[in-house]
């Protein structure tokens, strides 16, 4: 009877695990149309590198160096050039959503962020919007207010 229950409670240990993915298992799924200077072996060798506690980074499908630089059981930073930093974290709801960040950096004071939302199998919830920030408007409008003259 002991090793039944032992049994029984055990299964439904791995269930639950199974029914919340965790940010590896999400990250490791990603197509690459979604990060497309990140190959599925890049991603992959970055989880090992983590997993191994070393610097996380790898030479991307442009010739450059991508960083992951966080990732814990709900969420993820990686720095993918000096232009663009993504970050993605689970969310859950009635079901587990993933809400992704891009950032790009346009200069020192300008910035345009990007946030979108996907199932854990990549799926686009369109019904969860696309939300943009953007410093590039407000910094037109400074430089409108305050033209440079020059003389």
């Amino acid at each position: 009877m002991k090793k039944l229950f032992l049994s029984i409670l055990l299964a439904g240990k791995l269930f639950a695990a199974d029914a919340q993915p965790t940010m590896a298992d999400v990250f490791r799924s990603m197509p690459d149309s979604l990060m497309p200077y990140l190959s599925a072996n890049n991603r992959l060798d970055m989880l090992d590198f983590i997993d191994a506690g070393m610097k996380a980074e790898v030479t991307n499908l442009l010739d450059g160096k991508s960083e992951m630089l966080l990732l814990t059981a709900d969420s993820a930073s990686i720095m993918m050039s000096s232009k663009l930093q993504v970050g993605l974290k689970l969310i859950q709801k009635d079901s587990t959503i993933v809400m992704m960040r891009r950032v790009y950096t346009i200069s020192d004071n300008q910035a345009m962020t990007v946030i979108s939302y996907y199932s854990t199998s990549w799926q686009p919830l369109p019904q969860l919007g696309l939300t943009v920030y953007s410093t590039l408007q407000r910094r037109d409008e400074e430089l409108l207010q305050h033209p440079v003259i020059d003389y």
